[in-house]
Parts: C-alpha cells; structure tokens; sequence
C-alpha cells in the first residue's frame, strides 16, 4: 500500500482487455480474406495486400459471429468476420459471365423455364376453320 500512487490506472478497460489477445501478422489476399487457424476471415477492400496484425481469443475462431481485430502500426483499423460460404455462393456479381436465372421453376406457382411439349404453338390445318370460311365467303 506504500506504493499505492504510483499504480497507474486504466481510463479505458476495453484498451486493456485488446492489450493482452494473442497476436498474428497476416498478409490480406487481393479478395480481402485471409487464413487464421484454417478458417477463412473477410474485411474490407481496403486492406487487400497490405500486412496487418490479427489479435483475437482462441475462444473467438469457434464463434462466427464474433470478429477479429485488426491492427497497423499498433492502431486498430477494423474488424474481419469468418466467411459466410453460403451466403456468399448466394451473392449476385456484376459483370462475370451470363446474367443468373431468376425463376427456379420448382415452386407451384413458378413456371418451368422450358416450355411442356404441349405447350408449345404448332402450326396445324384446320378443315372445319376452312369449310367455316369458305360457306362465309360464298354467302
């Protein structure tokens, strides 16, 4: 207790707690994602090809809904979040390729993309529309 005023306090417990996470350097790839124990984490754009230091819990690369940290120069820049595969299979792209269909055709009320057999218009002779329209031209 002699030595009570030379303890230094913390103003902000949340610097604290970010203080002490385990530390990596990464490099981010050109798509804005990078490795961390064999899960895949995305952040912004901004940051492809630049190395950053990823600090985190081991505890956090269970839980995808928890991000990492990201820091430069000893100032955080942002946060990554592990990689939504499926949502991402699901994301509409502009300018790759052919345009994606819309309709599934599998629901009730969806029509298949291809036309049934029987729906398809055939060019038929109808002789009763024939005799129909030569008694109307007679008359």
């Amino acid at each position: 207790m002699s030595q009570a005023h030379a303890v230094k306090m913390v103003s902000n417990p949340v610097f604290l707690d970010e203080s002490f996470l385990l530390r990596v350097t990464r490099k981010i790839n050109h798509d804005a994602t990078f490795p961390l124990d064999n899960i895949l984490y995305e952040t912004d754009q901004q940051f492809a090809g630049i190395r950053l230091e990823v600090r985190y819990e081991p505890e956090w690369l269970g839980n995808p809904a928890r991000p990492v940290l990201l820091y430069k120069d000893g100032l955080k820049v942002g946060e990554a979040r592990q990689v939504d595969f499926y949502a991402n299979a699901q994301l509409k792209r502009r300018g790759r390729g052919r345009p994606a269909l819309q309709n599934t055709g599998t629901g009730p009320e969806d029509k298949p993309l291809t036309p049934s057999i029987s729906e398809i218009p055939v060019p038929a002779v109808s002789f009763a529309e024939l005799l129909k329209s030569e008694e109307a031209g007679e008359k």
